[in-house]
């Protein structure tokens, strides 16, 4: 508040000099917003304390944390999972809990798995706008194998042209 001159105390502060009014702000987050973003409220922040001051800004900045199951990459989610060393020939059943709705799908779709290569999912990522990206880490056996069980593999693998 101010003091006026003829030194009657205002109606909001009765003569302390200050008071407090509680305002809302309504902050809309759109979906696939990015971490840094910031939201800022012209003369919402800090309100002059003088005469000519001019009230500060209000400013919201989002941080984005990290999901528990995805990555975020722009508007891209990768899912990181693991599968067996046969699963990656033969395939493995996988739900993704996607935010829409699970994803079911079997790994044979991708043929044999690479583990250095991304596979893609065409407008699962946010906001359907990005690509869902599964990558997968292939769990190796530890298993010696002898000559024979060696050979069996070496003529299955020419056998299907590996």
């Amino acid at each position: 508040g101010k003091i006026s001159k003829n030194n009657m105390a205002c109606s909001n502060c009765k003569g302390a000099s200050n008071y407090t009014i509680d305002d809302i702000v309504k902050v809309d987050i759109p979906k696939g917003v990015e971490s840094g973003h910031t939201f800022v409220f012209r003369g919402k922040g800090e309100q002059e304390q003088a005469i000519g001051d001019i009230p500060g800004d209000f400013i919201v900045k989002i941080v984005i944390e990290d999901h528990p199951i995805f990555i975020r990459e722009d508007n891209h989610l990768i899912y990181k999972t693991q599968i067996s060393l046969v699963e990656s020939f033969i395939g493995k059943d996988i739900i993704i809990p996607h935010f829409d709705e699970p994803i079911s799908l079997n790994s044979s779709i991708f043929g044999i798995i690479n583990p250095n290569k991304r596979y893609f999912i065409k407008g699962k990522g946010l906001c359907s706008r990005g690509n869902l990206i599964l990558q997968f880490e292939i769990v190796y056996p530890e298993k010696i194998l002898d000559a024979e069980t060696r050979g069996v593999l070496l003529d299955t693998f020419k056998k299907i042209g590996i």
